[in-house]
């Protein structure tokens, strides 16, 4: 019966909506015509959370963040100074891309990679002062990159399970 009520509501829902079925261990949610099943997501505050140039962060909700030492590629280490911090999307930031003139939106950019709306508002934003610089560990700022052969770092999220 809970079965039968939970895909009623799944496929009598509109065809842009974006509906959740919850229960204690775990929940449903449909998205451009597929369903995911999934644990629970945890609440988490927006932030933002200090992050230092070699940190490591925990944050409920969103999952472990770690700034991870390449080779050529990444961000340049030289941006990242102590005003570091993440932060979850508010709505209408921007990142410049190399190739693009124009900085693109998260928004724009996210809906293009198919990316669920519920991990787009749990991708941590890593900012250096006012400037975004990387958005999970999918873009980074073409000003804020590492040249090719020299030391870089790459932020690396590992999202919590569901998310």
């Amino acid at each position: 019966a809970r079965l039968e009520a939970c895909l009623r509501q799944m496929l009598d829902a509109r065809e842009h909506a974006l509906p959740v079925v919850r229960w204690p261990r775990g929940e449903i949610r449909r998205w451009r015509g597929r369903l995911y099943a999934m644990r629970p997501m945890t609440t988490t505050a927006p932030g933002p959370w200090a992050f230092g140039p070699e940190a490591e962060c925990s944050v409920p909700g969103v999952g472990r963040v770690v700034l991870a030492p390449v080779r050529g590629e990444g961000l340049d280490p030289g941006r990242l100074d102590a005003s570091l911090r993440l932060q979850l999307r508010r709505g209408g930031e921007r990142i410049q891309l190399a190739g693009l003139v124009r900085p693109a939106a998260l928004d724009e950019l996210f809906r293009k990679a198919g990316v669920p709306p519920w991990i787009r508002d749990r991708t941590p934003l890593l900012y250096a002062g006012p400037r975004l610089l990387a958005v999970g560990s999918r873009w980074i700022d073409a000003k804020a990159a590492a040249r090719p052969g020299e030391p870089g770092v790459v932020l690396r999220w590992e999202p919590e399970p569901g998310a």
